[in-house]
C-alpha cells in the first residue's frame, strides 16, 4: 500500500525467508497515526511489550523535538499475520508494535530564503501547504524567512476566535493556539502555523479570514489543499501552486498557473499543470517572475514610445494647420509626407526596437503587481504621454514659425522635422523607465540603446546636411549653429520627462 495522504500511512506485506508459517505487514506513517493503531512496543530486550498512554505522549514530545529542528518525522511499526495473507488492506493495519521514529533532513536550497524575501518585495504572498508535522513546517518556515517567531502570539493562546466583525465564536483550537480576529485592528495576533483539524473547525468567514493571515499549513490532506486554494482565488488573489504527487492534481488544475515539479514530479502532476520547473527550483519561480514583469514592461514602454511619437506628428499637423488656416493666413504642410516616412523609419525604426531590449532594472521587483485587466495603455500614463505630446508639438510649430519670419519654407520644414526627429529620440531615453530617472539608470546601460540612437542620429544628419538627401525632402540645409540649438531645445522632451518622473516619486515617496 503505497502512502496515502488521506490515511497519513504506507504498508508493505513481506514473506519471511526463515519462516513458513507467518508473514509480516511493515508499517510506517505520520506519529500521530501510527501511534494510534499501535498496541504494543519493544522493550530493551527488544520484545513486544503494551505500551501506555503516557508513553505514547512521551513518544510525541520526542517527535516534537526532532520536528522543532526541522526534520521530517515519520514512525515505523510491524504486525505479524497468517502466512495465507495474500493482500494488504485496511482493516489489517491495526494493532501494531511500535518500533520507532525517524527524522530526515531535506534542507532547503540556499537560494530560497533570498527567494521569498524577493516575492515579499515584489507583493507576492508565499504560503506553505504540507502534509508534514507542524513543528517541521514551522521549523523550515523559519529557516527560509517565511514567517518570524513571535512571542508574544502566545498571550492569545486561550483567547477564543472572533470573526472579523469582533463577534465571538464558539471554535477553540486543540493545539494550544488561538486565532484573534478583530476588524481594524493592528496588533491582532495570528498563530504561525495551523493544521488541518484547526482549520475544520472553522465557519466559511473564519476559515477565509484564516487564510487570508496565515502562510503555513500543516498536517494537510488533498482535499484541504484544494479548499485553501479556492478560498485564496475567492478572495481575488492570483494562485500559482506547486506540486509533485498524484494527490496534489486537483489542486494543480484549478490554480491560475499549476508548475509541476520536473524532477520528481509525477506525470499526472505535469499533466495537470500550465507549467512545468525543470529545476525543482523555488528561487525559479521568482526569477522567472522578474524576468516576465521586464519583458511585460519592455513591451509597454516600446509600445508607449510608439503612441506617443504617432500622436505627437498627427497633432502637430493637425494644430499646424488650424494655426495656419486662422491665425498665419495661409495653411502650410510644416513637414512633407515622404518626410514624415522617413522620420518615421529612423526613430521607429531603429530606436524603438532597441527599446524593447531593456534590461530589467533593480526596482522591477519593488512595484506592485500589476492587475491581470491592465492594458499597455493604462490612466496612469496618460499625464505622461499628453505632456510628451505637448512639449514635441509646442517645440516644432515654435521652430518652424521662427524659421518661416526669418529664412524660407523650406528651411523652416528642415528645422521642424530636426525637432520632431531629435525629440523622439531624446523621449526614448525617457521611456526606458516610466519612474526612475535615466542618470540612475545610466545612459549607456543599454547597448542597443546607444546603437539605435547613434545610427538614427546619423540618418537625420544625412537627410538635413547632405545636399541631393535634403532637396528630396524639401529641405534647405541647416547651419552647425543653428543644429546646436534645435539639439538643446529638443532636451526640453528628456528634462520635462525627468521633472514629471520625480513629481511621481516624490508623490509615492520612493525616492
Amino acid at each position: 500500500m503505497p502512502f496515502n495522504s488521506e490515511l497519513k500511512y504506507g504498508a508493505a506485506l513481506s514473506v519471511l525467508t526463515e519462516e513458513t508459517t507467518k508473514k509480516e505487514i511493515y508499517v510506517s506513517g505520520t506519529p500521530e497515526t501510527i501511534l494510534e493503531l499501535s498496541v504494543l512496543g519493544l522493550d530493551k530486550e527488544e520484545k513486544e511489550k503494551k505500551i501506555t498512554l503516557k508513553e505514547k505522549k512521551e513518544i510525541l514530545k520526542k517527535v516534537e523535538v526532532l520536528a522543532k529542528k526541522g526534520l521530517r518525522v515519520i514512525v515505523l511499526a510491524y504486525k505479524t499475520v497468517s502466512f495465507e495473507t495474500e493482500r494488504l488492506t485496511e482493516d489489517l493495519i491495526k494493532d501494531l508494535v511500535f518500533v520507532g521514529a525517524a527524522g530526515m533532513k531535506d534542507p532547503p536550497r540556499p537560494e530560497v530564503e533570498t527567494a521569498i524575501a524577493k516575492a515579499k518585495t515584489a507583493g507576492i504572498r508565499v504560503v506553505m501547504k504540507t502534509g508534514d508535522h507542524k513543528e517541521t513546517a514551522l521549523a523550515i518556515a523559519k529557516e527560509i524567512g517565511l514567517v518570524k517567531e513571535d512571542k508574544s502570539s502566545s498571550s492569545a493562546t486561550e483567547s477564543r476566535l472572533r470573526d472579523e466583525g469582533g463577534k465571538e465564536s464558539e471554535a477553540l483550537f486543540d493545539f494550544a493556539t488561538a486565532l484573534v480576529i478583530e476588524e481594524n485592528k493592528k496588533d491582532d495576533k495570528y498563530p504561525l502555523v495551523l493544521t488541518e483539524k484547526e482549520l475544520e473547525k472553522l465557519n466559511e468567514k473564519e476559515f477565509d479570514t484564516a487564510v487570508k493571515h496565515v502562510s503555513v499549513f500543516a498536517r494537510l490532506t488533498p482535499q484541504m489543499k484544494l479548499k485553501i486554494l479556492e478560498s485564496l482565488q475567492k478572495q481575488g488573489n492570483i494562485v500559482a501552486m506547486t506540486g509533485d504527487g498524484v494527490n496534489d492534481a486537483p489542486a494543480l488544475k484549478k490554480a491560475d498557473i499549476g508548475i509541476a515539479m520536473g524532477q520528481i514530479g509525477t506525470d499526472v502532476a505535469r499533466e495537470s499543470s500550465s507549467m512545468i520547473l525543470a529545476d525543482d527550483n523555488f528561487a525559479s519561480i521568482i526569477n522567472a517572475i522578474e524576468e516576465g514583469r521586464t519583458v511585460f514592461t519592455n513591451v509597454k514602454q516600446a509600445s508607449l514610445f510608439l503612441i506617443t511619437t504617432n500622436l505627437a506628428e498627427i497633432t502637430t499637423l493637425i494644430t499646424s494647420l488650424i494655426i495656419g488656416a486662422y491665425l498665419w493666413g495661409e495653411t502650410l504642410l510644416i513637414i512633407l509626407p515622404v518626410a514624415i516616412i522617413f522620420m518615421n523609419l529612423v526613430t521607429d525604426g531603429f530606436a524603438d526596437v532597441a527599446l524593447a531590449t531593456e534590461p530589467r532594472h533593480e526596482d522591477v521587483l519593488r512595484r506592485p503587481p500589476r492587475k491581470k485587466e491592465e492594458n499597455i495603455l493604462s490612466k496612469d500614463v496618460l499625464p505622461f504621454l499628453a505632456l510628451m505630446i505637448v512639449i514635441m508639438t509646442v517645440l516644432t510649430i515654435f521652430v518652424f514659425k521662427t524659421f518661416i519670419l526669418n529664412d524660407s519654407l523650406e528651411k523652416a520644414r528642415a528645422g521642424a522635422f530636426a525637432v520632431m526627429a531629435i525629440t523622439q529620440l531624446f523621449n526614448i531615453l525617457n521611456m526606458r523607465s516610466l519612474s526612475q530617472s535615466i542618470f540612475k539608470i545610466g545612459f549607456f546601460s543599454n547597448k542597443f540603446i546607444v546603437w539605435g540612437l547613434t545610427v538614427s542620429m546619423i540618418l537625420i544628419v544625412t537627410s538635413l546636411f547632405i545636399k541631393p538627401v535634403a532637396e528630396k525632402f524639401g529641405f534647405e540645409s541647416l547651419s552647425f549653429f543653428e543644429f546646436l540649438i534645435i539639439i538643446s531645445l529638443s532636451s526640453f522632451v528628456l528634462w520635462g520627462g525627468e521633472l514629471y518622473k520625480y513629481w511621481q516619486r516624490k508623490k509615492s515617496k520612493i525616492i
